[in-house]
């Protein structure tokens, strides 16, 4: 954001004439004072300063806010250096009363002074301008950040979801044919149910780290403590090192019979569905965190 050009002193001084120059008005000295008021503000601040500051956009539109505050502080501060360049410019027209001359150009500096005083306030042309910079580089900065591609660029949740229903069918299949070596045949790889362990884990470490005003607002608390710790989320999760496998054999206790090992995997099933039920608000948290950046896509 820069100073009107038309309102500066140097620009006063190339239209005001050679006879104005003749009579002192004091109006370059006060335009300058404006310019240097107006150049120690918020409006001259770099808009990548504020916009890059946070990702997190609830804590961001908290700034923005603080700064409107600030800002219109400051065009107080430069509207009462604009009145003083008011106050000369009528004192002038009245010195220039019979000076068309003069009088046109004190009437076209004038008229750009009162568009330069309404254009400060909070809704005004400069003001607004100076915002929607600020809020242009945040979305630039958000939208260009490893978060967004994790996320909404990823489908995160979307994504989520299809795992966690993968991980269901897969429980179903369980149930219809319970064999202990199905377990790792449906889980031991780098699968759905290893993605279901470690999302909870990029949001503690990453997403909370990174946006921690919106994910206050969305779900407080830790999401690996409220949902890896669910019956069999952890364990499944880990099943490429047989952990889940291991677990269930140890609550056999030896017993190889198949109707140990169907209760066994019976309850197993049961308990990770369960589970899996309740994840599913981990993922609408999910959601609704991709739903909020989405709005500064545009």
């Amino acid at each position: 954001m820069s100073f009107p050009s038309e309102l500066t002193n140097k620009q006063w001084q190339k239209n005001k004439g050679l006879f104005a120059k003749a009579k002192p008005t004091g109006i370059g000295e006060a335009l300058t004072a404006m310019e240097k008021e107006f150049n120690g503000s918020g409006f001259m601040l770099d808009p990548a300063k504020l916009g890059t500051e946070t990702y997190d956009p609830i804590l961001f539109e908290k700034r923005l806010a603080q700064f409107d505050k600030v800002m219109q502080t400051q065009a107080k501060k430069i509207d009462a250096a604009a009145g003083t360049v008011q106050t000369k410019i009528t004192a002038a027209k009245s010195t220039f009363a019979g000076n068309k001359a003069v009088l046109a150009v004190l009437t076209k500096l004038e008229s750009d002074l009162a568009n330069f005083r309404a254009g400060i306030k909070l809704q005004g042309a400069i003001a607004t301008k100076q915002r929607v910079a600020i809020f242009d580089e945040f979305k630039k900065h958000l939208k260009g950040s490893a978060y967004w591609k994790q996320t909404v660029e990823k489908k995160l949740a979307a994504s989520t979801e299809g795992h966690r229903q993968e991980v269901l069918g897969d429980i179903k299949r369980l149930e219809a044919d319970p064999r202990l070596e199905l377990v790792h045949e449906m889980w031991g790889s780098d699968g759905a149910a290893r993605t279901l362990r470690t999302t909870p884990r990029l949001w503690d470490q990453i997403l909370v780290k990174n946006f921690p005003e919106l994910t206050k607002m969305i779900r407080p608390g830790s999401a690996m403590a409220d949902f890896n710790q669910l019956p069999w989320v952890d364990t499944v999760g880990d099943e490429p090192g047989n952990t889940a496998t291991k677990k269930i054999q140890l609550g056999l206790k030896g017993a190889t019979d198949t109707a140990s090992v169907t209760r066994a995997l019976t309850t197993f099933a049961l308990q990770y569905s369960n589970s899996l039920m309740k994840y599913s608000d981990f993922v609408k948290a999910l959601a609704e965190f991709e739903t909020v950046l989405k709005k500064y896509s545009k």
